[in-house]
This record gives structure tokens, sequence and C-alpha cells, in this order.
């Protein structure tokens, strides 16, 4: 055979490969998955968050009337549960001896930075990490139930810290 249609059979075999991988890395069972599916995200900079649970955002909906125009932004309030995750992108450094050096985290540090559930995304976070002034990342989730009922009630599924204001 040609190497060409050997690499087009090496390639064909390993994206086939990493189909099957990724399938069967979906098929497990977590016991710690939310029971809620992923209907909507928001993105958007925090403005509160406070203590019973109730955060406000200001969200980006896309731009208004076209082309070279600002992104439109609207006022969203969500209630968060104790079960929902809170993750961030953003890792606090490290403390170091030398100010002219930063200090790098080892692999296990990292690994314990990301929590029980290293598949997640990002490293572990609580709620007295978000403050007015964050850009997040909302996932808005519902029951399979709520779904079919095409009920408007979303629940808060995760909180992604994805970095600061900038010029704030």
């Amino acid at each position: 055979m040609s190497p060409r249609i050997l690499a087009r059979i090496g390639l064909f075999l390993g994206i086939w490969g990493l189909f099957l991988g990724m399938t069967l890395a979906a098929d497990k069972t977590d016991p710690k998955k939310s029971p809620y599916v992923t209907v909507r995200q928001v993105q958007g900079e925090l403005e509160k968050f406070e203590k019973s649970g109730q955060l406000t955002v200001k969200a980006y909906v896309g731009a208004a009337g076209g082309r070279n125009r600002m992104p439109r932004t609207e006022k969203m309030t969500f209630q968060v549960s104790p079960e929902t995750v809170i993750r961030t992108h953003v890792l606090p450094p490290k403390p170091s001896d030398n100010p002219n050096k930063p200090a790098r985290y080892t692999r296990e540090e990292l690994k314990k930075l990301k929590g029980p559930n290293p598949r997640l995304p990002g490293y572990e976070a609580k709620a007295e990490d978000l403050r007015g002034g964050l850009i997040v990342m909302i996932e808005l989730g519902q029951t399979k139930e709520e779904i079919k009922e095409k009920s408007i009630d979303y629940k808060v599924k995760s909180i992604m810290i994805l970095g600061e204001q900038m010029g704030k």
C-alpha cells in the first residue's frame, strides 16, 4: 500500500479511537453528578452575591443592531442552591520567598486544588470567592421532567469564575 493510504487509515483509526474513548468516559456513572441537564449558559459580570444565595449578574445578551455595535447587557438575578458547583479558572498566586520570581504549583498541589472531582474544568472554589466585578459563566439547568413540561424555572447548576473585570 502507498504511504498516503496508510496515513489515511491511521488518521481514521485515531479519530475512531478518540470517539470511542470519549463515549466510554461519558458512560461512566458519577455518584456526584448533578440531576440537572444544562439548558443555557449565561456569561457576564457579577454585580453582587448575597449570603442568602441571591446572585445578580449583568449578562451579555448580544449586540443590538448588527455590525460594530456594543453588546447589550441585561441584569439577571438567580438563586444559588447548596448543590451548585463553584469552580475557577484563575488560581491564586502561590506565596514565594523571592518576590522577583513567582513560585509554581507542583502537580500534587494542582491535583489537590482540582478537588474531589478532577474531571470538572478549572479548580475548586467557594461561595466566599464570589464578589462584585468578576466575570462569570453560569450554567442553568433543569431536570428531565421539567424539560418535558416546558417549564421556564431554571436552577443554577454551576458557576465558573473566568477572571476579573478589566479596568476596575
